[in-house]
């Protein structure tokens, strides 16, 4: 090789160097200044969360409906909230019904019969001609999409309460001349009684029991002399904007219920959420999405609200989705012992006893059927704690698996959310299944590099997959690096849109702990990808 091929060759190599290391350098700076971004968003969302906080949630066409349907304070002949009807007549869909951008059909027909109820009953308060046509007109389409549609119930899990509150809104239906004449219905209300026939007696009149969350079932048989028993400190009934406007449609003259509803259009306007406050359960997800990411227990911010979590934990009564509820449910109470486990609280994990039964862990006393991402958090909870209780769920899990694949759950619209939170909860416990979970998550991942049950990608769906593969690839078993390269620019891609996913009587979105979800797998993947840039 003579001097000059030589000088050409090193000149070459040097060139490659160069831009390797200038490639790097753009990449180390990029990566900080998306820390430092990512680091802001952490923040904002601590300072957001917090035991006293109302929460932020999207609106609910669902509970929107109830809101329209409260009277005067003073005058019960018109609405209290006229706002609420205009965003009714506003925002129904073009297929006639109300509810989520993406098509549950459990959410949109229970919010399309509310939404038609309360249009209907304030219609003869405008004299305008045109304005009469156009709700007759609005309120017909509903109808034709409820009559449409009403056979696809039976495809998926129903909304939370569903079965108690369809037989009731049929019936408000039918006292203001709309008649549904939908065979389809029928069942629900022998499921209506089986459900109550769970409950005994002299607990149906309780602040303690979930069906306070979903009061409006009660229609016209609630005693009005005992009703009151139901409202909370904060004059709320079950923490609920629809059953707290169900008791003002009854007792007008609450005063308490008046002054809850107040401060929720104080704090939302007149596009109320579904739930209202919810701050044990915003909190405690948060935290533990934050927690995955490596958020440390002596930030200052994060110690105050272990301070708070561990003090409502100490009650020794388990928690519920807000502290101002009386309702307590085993899926909040496990993600605030897993939080407080991972901040090294020390936790006492009695009031977990509570919810244990044969072969599975109940969410909520007297409910019909167990709950995947309940089972979930308990196992994630009561791993390394508990091992004949980590052996129950884990069973359990084994056995609802559906095709040896994946969970649907009845808290979520997405299989993603239970399959990726049970991949994170059976690490250590059972990898064989959690390499089956994980598989399915890889084979599903979509052209764009997300994922999304419902034909395309969301930001949220996408997260929750990321989370989970990251941790099997560090835990179990290294994955293609590739699939969470591409899951994560894929993330990094979207805007802040939120299709609703998570279902109670509809389907809301509790925007914090998404935010939280997504900032999580953002660092989680970062890291995983980019130790040498560090933070």
């Amino acid at each position: 090789m003579n001097s000059l091929t030589r000088l050409l060759l090193y000149m070459k190599n040097l060139y490659i160097t160069y831009k390797k290391i200038n490639i790097l350098n753009i990449k180390k700076y990029w990566c900080m200044h998306r820390m430092k971004q990512f680091t802001q968003l952490k923040e904002a969302i601590l300072d957001r969360i917090g035991i006293g906080q109302p929460g932020l949630m999207s609106p609910a066409a669902y509970d929107i409906a109830w809101l329209a349907r409260v009277p005067g304070e003073n005058d019960f002949t018109i609405p209290a909230y006229p706002e609420a009807l205009t965003w009714l007549r506003d925002n129904q869909h073009p297929d006639g019904s109300w509810g989520s951008d993406i098509e549950y059909v459990h959410d949109r027909i229970i919010s399309t019969l509310a939404a038609i109820i309360a249009l209907a009953q304030w219609d003869d308060i405008n004299n305008d001609k045109l304005y009469k046509t156009q709700s007759k007109r609005i309120i017909e389409h509903g109808l034709e999409y409820i009559r449409n549609n009403a056979g696809r119930l039976e495809f998926e899990l129903p909304t939370g309460g569903f079965e108690l509150i369809l037989p009731a809104l049929l019936q408000d239906a039918e006292k203001i001349g709309i008649n549904v004449h939908c065979q389809t219905f029928l069942p629900y209300y022998r499921m209506r009684e089986e459900k109550l026939a769970k409950i005994p007696s002299h607990l149906l009149y309780s602040r303690k029991l979930s069906i306070t969350h979903s009061l409006e079932f009660m229609g016209d048989s609630l005693d009005l002399e005992r009703a009151e028993i139901f409202q909370d400190s904060n004059g709320g009934v079950g923490f609920s904007p629809s059953s707290t406007a169900y008791l003002l449609t009854k007792l007008p003259r609450n005063n308490a219920a008046r002054s809850y509803i107040a401060s929720l259009v104080a704090a939302y306007g007149n596009k109320v959420p579904e739930v209202f406050p919810f701050d044990t359960f915003e909190l405690s997800w948060s935290l533990w999405n934050l927690f995955l990411a490596g958020a440390d227990s002596s930030d200052p911010k994060i110690e105050h609200h272990i301070r708070d979590l561990k003090s409502v934990w100490d009650k020794g009564e388990g928690v519920g989705s807000t502290t101002v509820s009386s309702v307590v449910e085993s899926d909040t109470s496990s993600m605030v012992f897993s939080v407080l486990k991972m901040a090294g609280a020390d936790p006492d994990p009695i009031p977990l006893r509570q919810f244990e039964k044969e072969d599975y862990f109940i969410c909520y006393h007297y409910e019909r059927d167990p709950c995947t991402s309940a089972n979930v958090h308990v196992l994630e909870a009561l791993k390394g704690v508990d091992e004949k209780a980590t052996e129950k769920v884990r069973r359990w899990l084994y056995k609802s698996q559906v095709d040896c694949s994946y969970w649907t759950d009845k808290w979520h619209a997405s299989p993603y959310y239970p399959t990726a939170h049970a991949v994170i909860a059976l690490i250590g416990v059972d990898h064989d299944l959690a390499r089956s979970a994980s598989q399915w998550i890889i084979n599903t991942q979509r052209i764009d590099g997300g994922w999304g049950y419902y034909n395309r990608s969301t930001a949220e769906e996408t997260a929750y997959c990321l989370q989970a593969l990251t941790i099997y690839s560090r835990e179990v078993m290294p994955i293609d690096r590739n699939i969470l390269e591409r899951g994560r620019r894929c993330l990094l891609a979207f805007d802040n849109k939120r299709p609703d996913l998570w279902i109670a009587r509809s389907l809301y979105t509790p925007i914090t702990v998404v935010e939280s979800a997504i900032y999580s797998a953002l660092i989680m993947t970062t890291d995983y990808l980019y130790p040498a840039f560090g933070r």
